[in-house]
C-alpha cells in the first residue's frame, strides 16, 4: 500500500447507477468498503447509464458547493454489479492525482469470452482497420503493488476520476448512442397508468441535444460505443491518461444459466 492512509484525502463523491436492485453480496462489500473521511454516496435509479453518471457528477458538485468545497470533487463510479475488496478505493486514492487522474480498477467483461474491460486501441497501416483490442494485462502479484499500466479505454464500474477532470473536459462526459433521447418510465402512477419522462429533463438544453461526435463509433466498426469508450477518447483528446492498477481485481456479477450438470454456461444470457 502506497500511502493511502497517510495522505490527506479531498472531499470524494462516491457514484453508483442501478436498476433498482443490488445483491445483498455487493450491499455487504459495500459497507465494508474502506472510505475516506470527507465521503459522499449519491445513486441514480432507472436512468440509461449515460444519463446516471452525468447526472450524479453534477448533483455531486451541488451538494460538494452548499458544504463549502469549490468545484468539481472527486468521483468514484463503482456499479451495482462490481465487487472489490475492502482496501481498493483507498489504493486508488493514494495515487498522485496529478500524475494519474484517471485510474481503474480491473474487472472482466460479462459477455463472449474472457475479456478484461481495459482496452488499447490496434493501429493498423494507414488507420485502415484500427480497433481496440482487449488490454494484456498480468497475472495478479506479477508486477509489484502500486504498479499502474497505461491503457487508452477502460470501463466504468470501477473508475476514480479526480474533480479537476470535469472541470476541464467540457460535457457531456458520458454519452451511449441514443441513451440521451430514450424515454424512461419514472413511477408507476397505478391504473396502469405511467409518468414517462425522457432524460432531457435532467439536463439543460446544449447537453439533451442530438449529439454528433467523433466518438460516436468505435474505430474500425459500425458499432455505436458504450458510454465508458465515450468519456475515455473524449479525455484522452483533452491530454489525459487512462491507469489501469493490475493488481485491482474486482468481480462482475452476473446471472448464468446452469447446464444439466448444474455448472454455469459462461457467456449466456
Amino acid at each position: 500500500m502506497t500511502g493511502a492512509w497517510e495522505a490527506p484525502f479531498d472531499p470524494l463523491t462516491i457514484c453508483t447507477p442501478h436498476q433498482g436492485k443490488m445483491t445483498a453480496e455487493w450491499h455487504q462489500m459495500f459497507g465494508n468498503l474502506q472510505k475516506p473521511p470527507i465521503c459522499l454516496i449519491i445513486n441514480s435509479a432507472k436512468l440509461p447509464v449515460d444519463c446516471a453518471r452525468d447526472k450524479m457528477v453534477y448533483d455531486a458538485r451541488k451538494i460538494s458547493e452548499q458544504n463549502g468545497h469549490e468545484g468539481f470533487p472527486d468521483i468514484f463510479f463503482l456499479d451495482s454489479d462490481v465487487l472489490i475488496n475492502t482496501p481498493d478505493l483507498l489504493q486508488l486514492l493514494s495515487y498522485d492525482r496529478y500524475k494519474y487522474p484517471i485510474v481503474s480498477g480491473l474487472y472482466w467483461a460479462k459477455k463472449g469470452e474472457r475479456c478484461p474491460a481495459a482496452w488499447v486501441l490496434v493501429k493498423k497501416e494507414h488507420d485502415i482497420e484500427s480497433r481496440y483490442a482487449p488490454a494484456l494485462v498480468p497475472d495478479y502479484g506479477v508486477v509489484p503493488n502500486g504498479s499502474l499500466m497505461e491503457v487508452h479505454v477502460v470501463g466504468a464500474g470501477c473508475l476514480l476520476i479526480r474533480g479537476e477532470v470535469f472541470d476541464k473536459v467540457p460535457p457531456p462526459w458520458f454519452y451511449f448512442g441514443t441513451g440521451r433521447t430514450q424515454s424512461i418510465e419514472v413511477e408507476d402512477l397505478g391504473n396502469g397508468v405511467k409518468d414517462v419522462q425522457t432524460s432531457e429533463d435532467y439536463f439543460p438544453p446544449y447537453i439533451s441535444e442530438s449529439i454528433k461526435t467523433p466518438y460516436g463509433y468505435i474505430y474500425g466498426t459500425d458499432h455505436k460505443e458504450s458510454e465508458d469508450f465515450f468519456f475515455n477518447l473524449k479525455c484522452r483528446d483533452h491530454g489525459y491518461k487512462i491507469w489501469l492498477d493490475p493488481n485491482i481485481r474486482c468481480q462482475h456479477e452476473c446471472k448464468a444459466k446452469m447446464d444439466a450438470d448444474g455448472y454455469p454456461m459462461i457467456g449466456a444470457d
